[in-house]
């Protein structure tokens, strides 16, 4: 049986920044983008850092702080993501397996990891990467749920019930 390689379930469009480009502009391109995760890249997209949903958390301003909306957002614009990214990055390649990447992104609680060759961003391997591809693998065993009738979708639930019940044995 083949393995799964992260090559098969990467993102290859990655949305990136570049490290001299604000923390306000990271948090609007996570935002359009619906993305927790941008990789910071050179020009030739070497792989510089990475900054987070989190990070940009942790570099706001405290609501208990006595800052206006407007002066936040003045230093929001003036923070460079290369201030906040972190450079320590893990990655991993197109061809290494998915169940490594899984087992590392599990380990150390990672949300992605950058997929890099030669240093350069060629795509990001996510949670919900993992996600689609566990939906995927449940519907290849009962059958798309979506698409099925509510009489049809309670059936494939009561299924695998049973099969997770019987620990994957058929009854």
């Amino acid at each position: 049986m083949s393995r799964v390689k992260v090559r098969d379930l990467m993102t290859t469009e990655v949305v990136t920044i570049g490290a001299n480009e604000t923390l306000d502009a990271a948090e609007q391109l996570m935002l359009a983008a619906r993305i927790h995760h941008l990789p910071v890249v050179t020009r030739s997209k070497k792989l510089l850092g990475l900054v987070t949903q989190a990070d940009l958390l942790r570099a706001q301003v405290s609501v208990f702080a006595e800052v206006s909306p407007a002066e936040e957002a003045s230093l929001m614009q003036a923070i460079p993501v290369a201030q906040v990214m972190t450079t320590a990055v893990c990655t991993i390649a197109p061809e290494d397996t998915a169940e490594h990447a899984a087992r590392v992104m599990k380990r150390a609680k990672y949300g992605c990891l950058p997929v890099v060759v030669d240093g350069v961003v060629v795509g990001i391997l996510t949670e919900g990467d993992f996600v689609e591809l566990a939906a995927r693998a449940l519907e290849a065993q009962t059958g798309d749920l979506f698409s099925l009738g509510d009489d049809a979708r309670t059936a494939a639930r009561g299924r695998v019930s049973e099969r997770v019940a019987n620990k994957g044995n058929p009854s």
